[in-house]
C-alpha cells in the first residue's frame, strides 16, 4: 500500500508493531507482517490517497486489513499499544461472546490512514465456523 512518508512508516511497523522488515529499496520497504508480506510504497504527496468507508451502524472501517495471532501474542501486542498510546479505532474488547466465532479484536490505524485489524481466538477451530 501507499505512504507519504517512507520513514514514518518504516518506524510504526518497525518499532510500534515490531514487524521484521525484509528486502527495500529506496522507494519501498517489505515485512515479516505476522507471518505474512507487507509491502509499502512511497508515493508523493500529490497522489490522491484512497477515501474510506464506515458501516453505518458500527461506523466500522469498509477499507481494512489484519490478522489473527495467537492467544499470548494478540494480548502483548494489545499492551504494546497501549504503552505506545497508539489510539483504538476499536477498543480492545471481546466480541460475539459465548457465541461461535468468540474473538478478541481491536483496530488501530497508521498515520496514512490504514486501518489494522487484530484479532485472536481462543478456540482456533471456530474461526471459519458458521
Amino acid at each position: 500500500f501507499a505512504t507519504r512518508d517512507l520513514e514514518k512508516a518504516k518506524k510504526f511497523y518497525s518499532e510500534v508493531l515490531r514487524c521484521e522488515e525484509g528486502r527495500s529499496g529506496s522507494t519501498w520497504v517489505d515485512y515479516n507482517f505476522f507471518g505474512h508480506q507487507l509491502t509499502i510504497q512511497f508515493v508523493s504527496s500529490k497522489q490522491v490517497m484512497t477515501p474510506n468507508y464506515f458501516h453505518p451502524k458500527t461506523m466500522f472501517p469498509a477499507n481494512h486489513f489484519g490478522v489473527i495471532l495467537e492467544w499470548e501474542k494478540w494480548h502483548g501486542l494489545k499492551d504494546k499499544l497501549l504503552e505506545e498510546k497508539i489510539a483504538f479505532v476499536v477498543e480492545p474488547q471481546k466480541v460475539f461472546p459465548g457465541e461461535t466465532g468468540e474473538q478478541m479484536t481491536l483496530m488501530i490505524k497508521d498515520d496514512d490512514g490504514h486501518f489494522i485489524e487484530f484479532k485472536s481466538f481462543e478456540n482456533i477451530e471456530s474461526v471459519f465456523k458458521k
